[in-house]
């Protein structure tokens, strides 16, 4: 049976240390295979962060391992894991060079997988693109004028004055001032396309 953690707290109350230091306790114990794990976070940058996080953590257990910051994870690792501090530091080593450099087993920092849900089922998608009778060089596109021009449709049409929900009264008296201030500005009065082009 799997074993789900889930760390639910405030902003700066230490998840990405956890998170970090549970990515160093799945790498460790096969340092030298950093593709068999996986990271998912939800945009790009949570997933530029995590990365530069994991790759300091283990820069700093290898090459600042008496620092008390590090000294305080390497413990941790040590308790959690049940290896002593010259095991962790080594196999630290390990991983950061099989991050960072191609080699027998790796190809370096591109097997190096924390990735957003987008970019894992993307990786997905072509890998089985012939099963799923898809070309080999489809690409993925938004059509991001359409789908705007949806949501502003959908949404004035959602406002009228007989309409008693509070939340749309809201939005029609900020639509009014928005339109009014567009017309004292001189830069006309067609609401979905001043939304538009804001």
């Amino acid at each position: 049976m799997t074993k789900i953690t889930i760390y639910n707290s405030s902003a700066g109350s230490g998840k990405t240390y956890h998170i970090t230091k549970e990515y160093i306790k799945a790498i460790l114990p096969k340092p030298s295979q950093i593709k068999s794990t996986l990271a998912i976070t939800f945009t790009n940058k949570a997933a530029a962060e995590m990365k530069e996080r994991i790759i300091s953590s283990l820069t700093d257990i290898v090459f600042k391992s008496e620092d008390k910051k590090n000294t305080e994870l390497i413990n941790e690792l040590c308790l959690e894991m049940g290896m002593d501090k010259k095991q962790i530091i080594e196999k630290s080593q390990i991983a950061l060079k099989s991050i960072l450099y191609r080699n027998k087993l790796t190809n370096g920092y591109s097997d190096f997988s924390v990735m957003t849900i987008d970019s894992f089922t993307n990786r997905m998608i072509k890998t089985f693109a012939f099963d799923l009778d898809l070309p080999v060089n489809y690409g993925i596109e938004m059509e991001f004028k359409g789908i705007l021009q949806r949501l502003i449709d959908s949404l004035i049409s959602s406002i009228n004055e007989k309409n008693s929900n509070e939340h749309a009264k809201i939005l029609l008296y900020i639509f009014v001032q928005y339109l009014l201030y567009r017309m004292d500005d001189g830069k006309g009065w067609i609401l979905d396309q001043s939304i538009s082009e804001t």
